[in-house]
Parts: C-alpha cells; structure tokens; sequence
C-alpha cells in the first residue's frame, strides 16, 4: 500500500471515530444534531449574523433560515423573496476530546 494512501484512510478513520459520537449519540442510533449556535447569510460581498426570531427560525431582513426535523435528519430551508443570497453558513460548537 502506497503511504499516500495509507495516511489518507487513517485521516478518515480518525475522523469517523472522533465525530461518530457526536452526531450518532442516542442510544437507538437515531442521528442527533442540535440547532446551529450561529447562521450566517452572504449578500453581495457581505456576510450578516442572522438572530433567532421564532424556535428554530433565524433571520436577517428578508432573509429566513428554518432548520426543521424529517424523520431520522434535519432539513435547512432558506428563504429570500427579494434580497440577493449568495451562500448561507451554519455553524455548531461541540467540544472533541
């Protein structure tokens, strides 16, 4: 086995084993994924911090972000009527050993 590759299939196994326990921790196997600790927005070349305004809902004028629960995964949906969006960031914090 070429070393390259040696080193690329252990990277992924190292990284299977360390965030396995963090999105598979139920005891039913059933994936476990909090809401995001923070959404970002780009509009034309600026990047906005949406702010929580209803449960699972964050936004930012007329942008809306809803992170929603379907069956055993989360759904993002992302809404803009009239404001330019680029791209959306979700970002989640969680402490690996």
């Amino acid at each position: 086995m070429q070393r390259r590759h040696f080193i690329k299939l252990s990277a992924a196994a190292a990284t299977t084993a360390l965030f396995s326990r963090i999105t598979y921790a139920t005891p039913t196997g059933t994936p476990f994924l909090n809401s995001p600790q923070e959404v970002w927005a780009q509009s034309g070349d600026e990047w906005f911090k949406l702010t929580p305004s209803n449960g699972l809902k964050v936004s930012h004028r007329d942008i809306e972000v809803t992170v929603k629960t379907n069956g055993n995964g989360k759904g993002v949906y992302v809404k803009s009527p009239s404001q330019q969006l680029n791209a959306v960031r979700l970002k989640w914090q969680y402490d690996v050993p």
